[in-house]
């Protein structure tokens, strides 16, 4: 998989601005060719369906990869013991592990994507929140929140990119997915490292948030003209 986080990050830039294509139908047996590398990779990009939700997976990444370590400085300045730091991330994934097990009632509330989505959102608010509440016990109250769209988003993103990708490219799917997802955790702690010396932690992560929902409305704006009346009945005009 692809490690340089410029050309994962080209991936996403370059993938949103191609031409939207038609993914042929499964139940008409079509299937594609079996490619690998760049001309895959820009090919998948080109479906509508997979650019949202390599959106979407670049925001988890960045969710997670932009806040922790910060949080760990910002505890670590406020008097926090090793022991109290060492049970957030501990807090987190014991939440998601919760919210693994109500994956399936918590899918049936909306699409995969709009559940992902405003999961998502959920995360970045307690990233927001986190360091205004970093007192025991309410420190725990964000964590939570973080857990929860760790635990949601995770599961519906791996079965978005395999739904969403043809045939035959499921595996190139999955590694471009993983390549967005090493380019936000590359990027994300890098900026918001460069930001947090002249604005300090809670701002920087105020604007990282702010950062993540705005990405996630350019993610729901292209999920629904995807859905556009004149989009599906393109789609489903015999060529």
């Amino acid at each position: 998989h692809c490690r340089s986080a410029t050309t994962c990050f080209g991936y996403t830039v370059v993938g949103v601005a191609l031409r939207d294509i038609k993914v042929p139908s499964r139940s008409a047996g079509s299937a594609f060719k079996s490619t690998a590398g760049f001309t895959a990779a820009f090919s998948l990009m080109k479906i509508p369906a997979v650019r949202v939700s390599l959106l979407l997976s670049f925001v988890r990444l960045w969710l997670f990869a932009g806040w922790q370590p910060f949080f760990t400085l910002y505890l670590e300045d406020h008097d926090f013991s090793p022991i109290l730091i060492g049970t957030i991330p501990a807090a987190t994934y014991a939440v998601a592990i919760v919210a693994n097990l109500f994956i399936g009632p918590i899918s049936r509330l909306g699409s995969k994507e709009v559940v992902t989505a405003a999961s998502l959102a959920i995360g970045a608010l307690g990233t927001a929140l986190s360091t205004h509440l970093a007192i025991i016990p309410l420190v725990y109250a964000p964590v939570a929140l973080l857990g929860f769209a760790n635990g949601v988003t995770l599961p519906l993103l791996i079965a978005m990119v395999s739904d969403n990708a043809p045939p035959g490219q499921r595996g190139v799917a999955l590694g471009l997915r993983n390549s967005v997802n090493d380019g936000a955790s590359v990027v994300a702690p890098l900026i918001l490292g460069l930001m947090i010396p002249a604005m300090g932690i809670p701002l920087g992560f105020a604007v990282g948030a702010v950062f993540m929902w705005s990405t996630l409305g350019v993610s729901m704006r292209m999920l629904r003209a995807n859905q556009s009346p004149a989009v599906v009945e393109s789609a489903e005009r015999p060529t």
